[in-house]
């Protein structure tokens, strides 16, 4: 369901929105994320900054744990299991009207489009069934494996794994432990005690260009240079484009997941997409021409 971005940021901040968007790369991506103040204020330094176009949106990623952009054109609004579940048990009373269902819904009165979301729903609710009763019955691929830990770097949620691979979260959880990849946390990242890298990421040394985890920004970085104790890495994601310097025992080797099949250097090159190069070239202009003025 599209939506507009008034309706969308007044919804947000009265609670947990389920969003479905196309990412640059094609790929289908859904996120649950909220403007609640209650949960956002905390996060934010100095305020929200109104500087980016119209047709972009901020909202707070609430299984990320961090802030991310959403291009409107590219997104639609989800409704959730719980929503449906919540009509259709209110359509088996005595005094309910198919009205006050779009309504609970957030839909405009349409009577068609109501029963096509319940069959939907349903429809489902079976299918996901029926895949899950057949993936039960066969083992993880390395192919498939690939595709988890690629997906799960991307940013999706064990959540979001399990309902595009019909495989249960402590599967997917497994397979993450046993290669390595287990490498992000729901909670926020303590910058001076940041998480513990599994074994398979430990290194003594990294080399110049060499793909890294950075655990302070629970993200994949880049190794530009080496010194005494400490090495130069450029870290690129959604919400940051900057150089640090991080210890040695705070950056893990990426170099397991790349022999298994993993594109590590095409997860860094989609973290930022055009679209949000343009972005930051928009701000920066803007920027720039407040200071002149």
């Amino acid at each position: 369901m599209k939506f507009d971005r008034v309706k969308f940021v007044e919804d947000a901040k009265q609670g947990a929105m389920v969003v479905t968007f196309q990412k640059v790369d094609k790929s289908i991506r859904k996120m649950v994320c909220t403007l609640q103040p209650e949960i956002v204020n905390p996060t934010l330094k100095g305020g929200m900054r109104n500087t980016r176009p119209e047709d972009v949106t901020p909202v707070y990623d609430l299984e990320a744990k961090g802030w991310r952009s959403i291009i409107m054109a590219r997104a639609k609004l989800d409704v959730t299991p719980e929503q449906m579940e919540s009509v259709i048990a209110y359509l088996e009373t005595d005094k309910a009207t198919k009205k006050a269902a779009c309504e609970m819904l957030g839909i405009a009165y349409n009577t068609k489009r109501l029963g096509t979301l319940i069959e939907d729903y349903q429809q489902g609710l079976e299918r996901d069934k029926r895949l899950r009763a057949k993936k039960r019955k066969e083992p993880v691929t390395k192919a498939e494996v690939v595709n988890i830990i690629t997906d799960y770097l991307s940013g999706d949620s064990l959540a979001e794994l399990s309902d595009n691979y019909y495989r249960s979260t402590a599967i997917l959880k497994y397979h993450l432990e046993k290669h390595g990849a287990l490498l992000r946390t729901n909670e926020r990242v303590n910058e001076l005690n940041p998480p513990l890298l599994p074994d398979e990421c430990m290194a003594d040394s990294f080399e110049n260009g060499q793909y890294v985890w950075v655990a302070k920004y629970g993200s994949i970085g880049i190794v530009k240079a080496k010194f005494k104790n400490a090495y130069r890495v450029k870290v690129i994601n959604e919400s940051m484009n900057q150089y640090c310097y991080q210890p040695p025992e705070e950056l893990g080797s990426l170099e397991h997941l790349i022999e298994l099949g993993v594109d590590v250097k095409g997860l860094i090159k989609s973290a930022m997409s055009d679209d949000d190069i343009l972005i930051k070239v928009n701000e920066g202009v803007k920027n720039a021409n407040k200071r002149t003025k």
